[in-house]
């Protein structure tokens, strides 16, 4: 299901927000975008980071750093900033292992010619998929991206969150984006 929302970046927070509560704590791997632990951290919670290794998630360590306490595991796909793109299926099968919310970014899946998690017909209820039109698309200052999740989360993330949180001239202009997404691939 999908839900609008302040940029991709404007929903991460939002979920952290609504999910994390004092003594929570976000695994996350040691070389990512750390807008994710800078939420947490503002929350009062802990950031876990799991090691990599030669740049790359390493799912072991990963789950290895989460305890009864973690209620978020955070993966940018492709990674940022090292841009190393990890198989959709690894991130699967990893999210069954755990019971935690499994936030995937893929702001940058448009620079790839990979394969983004949403393409698969079966994706556990705890994967939530992050979207932004800032990057690929140019749209950075319209402030709008979605997220795609669960029926349950979508609803429990509109009960408490601000909707609408974006304006109608970015959805416009998100809406033509997407209308013309073959003139946005060829460039």
């Amino acid at each position: 299901f999908i839900t609008l929302g302040p940029g991709s970046n404007g929903i991460l927070q939002n979920i952290i927000k609504i999910v994390l509560k004092a003594g929570d704590n976000l695994v996350t791997p040691f070389y990512t975008f750390n807008q994710a632990e800078y939420a947490a951290t503002s929350l009062g919670c802990i950031t876990r980071r799991a090691k990599c290794q030669n740049y790359e998630i390493d799912f072991d360590a990963l789950n290895n750093s989460i305890d009864d306490n973690t209620k978020i595991v955070y993966i940018c796909n492709p990674n940022n900033p090292t841009g190393i793109y990890i198989e959709t299926k690894k991130i699967i099968k990893f999210a069954k292992r755990t019971k935690a919310i499994v936030i995937v970014d893929e702001s940058g899946i448009e620079f790839t010619n990979k394969q983004s998690i949403l393409e698969h017909e079966t994706i556990p209820s705890n994967i939530i998929v992050l979207r932004s039109f800032s990057k690929a698309y140019g749209l950075a200052n319209m402030r709008i991206g979605y997220m795609c999740s669960s029926k349950k989360f979508k609803k429990f993330y509109e009960e408490n969150t601000t909707i609408n949180e974006y304006s109608e001239l970015s959805v416009i202009f998100a809406k033509t984006m997407i209308e013309n997404y073959d003139i946005e691939k060829k460039n």
